[in-house]
């Protein structure tokens, strides 16, 4: 499903990490107590994740348009899923599936609430750990808009919000409110949010068998059970991420192409604040898209890059009897393929320039699927778990909180 090239389990300055990750386990159900995203995943019940799709159903059924707030990690995320894991971009999914966010302005919100009225809308609250009031005034806002002209039952049926963190005020509020919740489970650290009931009701509206991500993510997890310290290689990727960070380098993400963007930042947001465990540097984190434009690496300190890489190739052709074709200093190339491996020798000779730290690692999908996507997920999500662990720091998500509002400040 994922290839690591080089082979991270036999990369020689990764021995001396042995000792710290044996204390991660062998076995999955060893590994699963250890890393907290690893936990969350193979604690998803089918069941219920059936009932989220039976419940997203009814959401199509009646909606031309779910309409999605959200704020902080998770609203990044589920950009990051809508731009992933949604199909052919020539298709038009049923209902349009639109994610509006807390820092909406004035102006733009009131555009969607004139929109919204009489519309077939239905609206969706997501949110985890500390909700800014801004989200929930942005909710009530809309919730007027959709009420309007509808039976307070309708809108019931119509209006779904995530409980938010257990024995919290949110919490409460939701359970009070009579609308249908969904729920992070509680040990997911505001953080490890893709195998969550919330992100399965995105994936069902957007027409994707949401449990073969579970699936795909399990698969690849359980490729490396009974394999311990270095030959497994989320765990030998966080010991060689810490070896690279606590050398100043920058961490840097490579993406197959702009359509990855969002996942870019998700990753960024993901990896922040454990990249402050081993680097002094903050929001430091890179992202890169594509091949063709060259970057301006910095002699200073040297990037160390992780790409991401589609390998599935396609038999692109093109049309030889172009009376004029345009300009190119590859006359003889007959079909797409034979561009992208000229393109890949050339960037993979610039990495090894001076200003690239070694090695660089390339991660691999066979195809984009459910099942490879939720591998490449499942990867990033547990590598932090490891990094965290191995820095011995609090797993929990820090860097994005609400500003501290005073009634007080409030004018007439």
């Amino acid at each position: 499903m994922l290839s690591f090239n080089p082979v991270l389990s036999g990369l020689d300055i990764l021995q001396s990490h042995r000792s710290a990750l044996e204390s991660f386990g062998k076995k999955v159900d060893e590994k699963t107590k250890t890393l907290r995203a690893a936990e969350i995943l193979f604690a998803a019940k089918k069941a219920e994740w059936d009932t989220i799709g039976e419940l997203a159903s009814e959401l199509k059924a009646n909606s031309e348009t779910v309409l999605i707030l959200a704020e902080g990690l998770c609203e990044t995320l589920f950009r990051s899923v809508l731009a992933t894991c949604s199909g052919s971009p020539t298709e038009t999914s049923r209902p349009a599936i639109k994610l509006l966010s807390s820092t909406l302005h004035g102006e733009s919100l009131e555009q969607w609430a004139h929109w919204m009225v009489g519309k077939k809308v239905s609206l969706i609250l997501a949110f985890y750990n500390a909700p800014s009031d801004r989200l929930f005034w942005t909710f009530r806002v809309l919730l007027k808009a959709l009420s309007q002209g509808r039976h307070p039952d309708e809108v019931k049926r119509r209006v779904v919000v995530s409980s938010g963190e257990p024995a919290s005020e949110s919490e409460s509020w939701a359970n009070r409110s009579r609308f249908r919740t969904i729920s992070f489970p509680p040990r997911c650290a505001n953080r490890y949010l893709f195998f969550t009931q919330p992100t399965a009701l995105l994936l069902s509206l957007i027409g994707a068998n949401a449990w073969s991500y579970v699936e795909g993510g399990r698969s690849f997890f359980r490729q490396f059970d009974k394999k311990v310290e270095i030959e497994d290689p989320i765990l030998a990727y966080a010991a060689l991420r810490e070896v690279q960070l606590a050398e100043h380098h920058r961490e840097t993400l490579v993406l197959p192409d702009e359509t990855y963007a969002d996942f870019g930042c998700w990753w960024r947001l993901l990896t922040e604040d454990s990249r402050q465990l081993f680097a002094e540097e903050s929001n430091d984190g890179l992202v890169w898209a594509g091949r063709v434009m060259k970057e301006n690496a910095g002699v200073q300190r040297q990037h160390w890059v992780t790409e991401i890489a589609i390998e599935s190739t396609h038999p692109l052709e093109f049309d030889a009897d172009l009376q004029h074709p345009p300009p190119s200093s590859l006359p003889a190339i007959s079909n797409w393929a034979e561009v992208e491996h000229l393109y890949k020798r050339r960037v993979d000779q610039q990495r090894e320039g001076k200003g690239y730290a070694q090695p660089s690692i390339r991660i691999g999908l066979r195809r984009r699927d459910p099942f490879c996507l939720g591998g490449v997920y499942c990867f990033f999500e547990s590598a932090v778990a490891a990094s965290h662990k191995l820095g011995e720091s609090s797993d929990l998500y820090s860097l994005q909180t609400p500003h501290a509002l005073a009634t007080s400040e409030v004018t007439a």
